[in-house]
């Protein structure tokens, strides 16, 4: 019985850390052609970064995906907090 149990939480400790794994290496590893997000997209989204950090990226030719969400998340904070300043609700 005992080690039947042992074999047990061995397995599902395999599988958490394959899956953490396979995340990590998505998310923060796996580089993506700029062409995945879309041409448009990537120079919509990189008109409001730092010229250097805009060079970079085309000069590079790829992002992670880890990357494409945290500018996007940024924008999307300085978009909501602009209307609020305007006195819009952002929520409607």
């Amino acid at each position: 019985m005992g080690v039947l149990l042992g074999w047990g939480f061995a397995a599902g400790a395999l599988l958490f850390l394959g899956f953490w794994f396979w995340e990590f290496w998505d998310s923060r590893v796996r580089r993506f052609p700029l062409s995945y997000f879309g041409i448009e997209s990537v120079q919509r989204v990189l008109r409001w970064e730092t010229e250097d950090q805009r060079e970079a990226i085309w000069r590079r030719g790829w992002m992670t995906s880890h990357e494409w969400i945290s500018i996007n998340v940024r924008q999307q904070i300085a978009i909501e907090d602009e209307l609020k300043r305007r006195g819009v609700d952002p929520d409607a």
